[in-house]
């Protein structure tokens, strides 16, 4: 006896369809021999596909799409900080625990250096616009170096305009036109 699909005439819920996902491993765990097989897959992707009423490929963009939402919630749930309030599970994410030992979340790395306090104070800036100017002051270029200090010294004046609240559009215009003139070469 052949079994008949749960909807005929309309698609699954969300947690109809993972329901159906979940029974075949090969579709989501890593760790299982059959993942990379990939005509495992695509069998499983029909039956799933054929289940809730969807084509193998729908059915494989649907479940990408219902996956990646609920990482990005767990995500998000990650970053709340202590004492705040629990938050309650969205209604669509009540039935999908069973992938938590599935979506892995990389650390995240930046080159940028921030400083520890976000908020620059004038000092700060001014201390950082000084060591920039020590560090291109000694660089060695191969070329005339009058050009750099020019060139720093109109950055320079562009930032403390900015720092003692003088900066006006037209200030700021006429410095960034200054920097893109080409001295020296």
């Amino acid at each position: 006896m052949t079994t008949t699909p749960l909807c005929v005439f309309e698609k699954l819920s969300k947690a109809a369809f993972m329901n159906e996902v979940q029974k075949f491993p090969v579709l989501y765990d890593k760790f299982n021999k059959d993942f990379k097989d990939k005509w495992k897959k695509k069998n499983a992707w029909e039956e799933v596909g054929r289940l809730s009423n969807l084509s193998p490929n729908q059915a494989e963009e649907k479940y990408k799409s219902i996956r990646s939402s609920y990482g990005r919630w767990l995500k998000s749930k990650k970053n709340i900080p202590s004492g705040s309030g629990r938050n309650s599970v969205p209604p669509q994410f009540l039935q999908l625990d069973w992938l938590n030992n599935f979506i892995e979340h990389r650390e995240t790395t930046t080159s940028i250096c921030l400083p520890s306090d976000s908020r620059l104070e004038t000092s700060n800036l001014e201390e950082n616009i000084d060591m920039v100017c020590e560090q291109v002051e000694n660089t060695h270029h191969p070329f005339n170096n009058d050009h750099i200090s020019e060139e720093v010294t109109t950055e320079n004046s562009c930032i403390n305009t900015c720092v003692q609240g003088e900066s006006s559009e037209s200030t700021i215009h006429a410095n960034n036109k200054k920097k893109k003139k080409k001295v020296g070469f």
